[in-house]
């Protein structure tokens, strides 16, 4: 019996042992995975800090057309001096000759766009009454630099300069169009200058809230572009575009944009971001309308 019971005691001890070694070999392997895993997100959260502006600018890669501008009839070609160096933009005259407020615009396209791909507006402009200023991003088409918010803010702080020195405009006088980043390039200059008035199209509150969707933190955004705040202390008028389906810069930032306004009009479109305006006449004749109503208001309270 005695015999007995020393062997169940001393197999029970093995059972004991082996168990033990299990678990401790499980956890062994968990803290492995873990680690592994750490690692790699820690690296994934590296690369995207690296190369976080080459996915915020992607435009920077692409090589500009041949197009001739510097005889051009109806565009002037401006080199814009920069701390970093020239910066490109392209300016013309309204073809309405009773454009009584001298009023200019400042447009900023995507960041997958060169100021080539924007003749449109700036020909819809031009048969509105309104002086055109494209302001190229630093790094883009032919201009120098490298872009990045303050890059960015810097260029179109010297656009807006260029316009009070060499073309008879005043602070009252200048209206901003920003797309998509262009957004950001807009609210930007308007927190660094005095605007009458800006539009936004299809464009976000922030960049930092895209850093759910890669899973980072926010801190680690080195170009945050915080439209919201500007909208929220801008007191001009503000026209938001946004299509519902947009699924690069969800609809939700348009209509918080528009929430957070003082004086705001938000036109929502069914499209998504790279197929908007779903129907230009209408997407023009809003903006016209738009402006009218502005420049009525800026000759009544004169």
């Amino acid at each position: 019996m005695l015999i007995a019971d020393c062997f169940h005691a001393k197999r029970f001890y093995f059972n004991i042992n082996s168990i033990t070694r299990i678990n401790q070999y499980r956890t062994f392997i968990m803290l492995k995975i873990f680690v592994t895993i750490l690692v790699l997100y820690l690296l994934y959260v590296a690369l995207l800090f690296c190369f976080q502006r080459s996915l915020l600018f992607p435009g920077q890669y692409i090589k500009p057309p041949n197009i001739l501008i510097e005889n051009n009839d109806y565009i002037q070609q401006v080199w814009l001096e920069t701390s970093f160096g020239k910066v490109e933009a392209w300016f013309s005259r309204a073809n309405r000759v009773e454009n009584i407020r001298n009023t200019s615009l400042i447009l900023a396209h995507g960041n997958y766009e060169l100021i080539d791909y924007c003749i449109e507006e700036l020909l819809m402009y031009k048969e509105l009454g309104i002086h055109v200023l494209l302001v190229e991003f630093p790094g883009y088409g032919r201009s120098e630099g490298s872009p990045s918010q303050k890059t960015v803010t810097e260029t179109f702080v010297k656009a807006y300069d260029w316009l009070i020195e060499n073309c008879g405009m005043d602070e009252n006088s200048i209206i901003v169009h920003g797309r998509s980043v262009g957004g950001g390039a807009v609210c930007a200059l308007a927190n660094e200058r005095k605007v009458k008035a800006i539009i936004l199209q299809s464009t976000f509150t922030s960049v930092t809230q895209f850093t759910n969707r890669y899973l980072v933190p926010g801190f680690l955004v080195k170009d945050t572009f915080d439209n919201l705040s500007v909208v929220k202390s801008f007191d001009g008028p503000i026209l938001i575009f946004h299509g519902k389906y947009d699924e690069v810069i969800p609809f939700q930032n348009g209509k918080q944009l528009y929430e957070n306004s003082k004086n705001a009009q938000f036109i929502a479109y069914n499209c998504n971001h790279n197929d908007f305006p779903p129907n230009r006449d209408i997407y023009w004749d809003t903006i016209r309308i738009f402006l009218d109503r502005i420049l009525e208001d800026s000759l009544s309270k004169n």
